[in-house]
């Protein structure tokens, strides 16, 4: 009769039937049905609340990992696969965030002198060679909220928000010289690069 139901002075009782093989005991509990209901009924809720939240956390860090992963997509997409700077997407998504802001920015635009001749020269490895070593020269004259991007082919551009005329075309010659100053080694040969620089001043809102 484990775990019948019968009634005592009008009340339902659950009983319950306990061997105890080593003393050849028989424990009978008799447990009234609306104290077992309210057990079944805590028991119940408190299982239910911890699976909401163990669906909630994992919910939470499935949110978390779809928004890294897009982060993760959308700042691959703004990078330039060959030198590892921002891209022309990257700095004009910038640009409209400045424009936006009303910021006060220089604009230094580069064109790498002659490239094409490198590239007849020595081949197309020996002119990603120079735009890597070259890229890797502007990146230390910047402050870190510059930005520094290549536009494409041999070109460059930086922005230098919070700035002025002078910070710009200092930034623009240090750059110049130390690039000038760059001996790449190309085919047992040493070949140096130079660049033309434009720097421009101005509110990005106007």
């Amino acid at each position: 009769f484990d775990g019948e139901i019968t009634q005592v002075d009008e009340h339902d009782l659950l009983i319950s039937e306990f061997r105890i093989e080593e003393l050849g005991w028989r424990l009978m509990l008799l447990t009234p049905l609306e104290a077992r209901q309210a057990q079944i009924t805590r028991a119940f809720i408190k299982n239910a609340l911890a699976a909401l939240v163990i669906v909630l956390l994992l919910a939470a860090a499935f949110l978390i990992l779809m928004l890294l992963y897009k982060r993760s997509l959308e700042q691959r997409a703004e990078l330039d696969d060959l030198t590892g700077l921002p891209n022309r997407t990257h700095v004009q998504r910038r640009f409209r965030q400045l424009e936006k802001a009303g910021v006060e920015l220089c604009v230094i635009i580069i064109d790498l002198d002659r490239f094409k001749l490198i590239n007849d020269s020595y081949g197309h490895d020996a002119g990603d060679r120079v735009l890597r070593a070259a890229a890797n020269t502007f990146k230390q004259e910047l402050r870190e909220e510059d930005i520094v991007s290549r536009w494409g082919g041999e070109e460059f551009v930086m922005l230098i928000p919070a700035s002025s005329i002078e910070l710009g075309r200092a930034i623009a010659e240090r750059a110049r010289t130390n690039l000038e100053a760059l001996e790449i080694e190309i085919q047992s040969s040493k070949v140096s690069v130079t660049a033309s620089f434009g720097v421009a001043f101005g509110s990005a809102g106007k």
